[in-house]
């Protein structure tokens, strides 16, 4: 996957890259719109491209519902759009101490309340989402991802 995305990136973009190995089977890079729409196009060997978002320290569904607030309402949020559906996936929250229902379930209020409060509401729709947010344990947190 690596040498595949070092190639692409070389070929479509003249662009040269040095990704951060995550774990065997994650590799991560910088956000690059250009790269990210090349990447989703000609990239066969990945499972999942997301693009993080944003890493959560609260370690409590209630803190996490605040931080998330506050960085909804001061983030450069391109993906934000007037009345896009939204759907949440959870990953392994073990680490806080509460189901992925409860998890999910806060990530989607926060997003839904954010949304509302900057003057673009999302709604929410898991059957037919044009934004997948997905929700996952990181050494930093809880780190969100939009499903690319």
């Amino acid at each position: 996957m690596e040498a595949e995305l070092k190639r692409i990136a070389v070929r479509a973009l003249d662009m040269r890259l040095k990704p951060r190995r995550v774990d065997p089977s994650t590799i991560q890079v910088d956000f690059d719109a250009a790269l990210a729409r090349t990447v989703v196009d000609y990239l066969r060997t990945p499972s999942r491209i997301v693009w993080d978002l944003a890493c959560f320290s609260a370690n409590r569904l209630e803190p996490l519902f605040d931080e998330m607030m506050a960085w909804l309402a001061d983030a450069e949020a391109p993906w934000l759009a007037t009345g896009l559906a939204l759907s949440v996936v959870v990953g392994d929250v073990d680490a806080l101490g509460a189901g992925p229902l409860q998890v999910r379930g806060t990530v989607k209020n926060a997003l839904i309340e954010g949304s509302a409060a900057r003057g673009r509401p999302l709604k929410f729709d898991p059957e037919d989402p044009a934004l997948i947010f997905r929700a996952r344990m990181t050494d930093g947190g809880l780190m969100l991802s939009l499903d690319l």
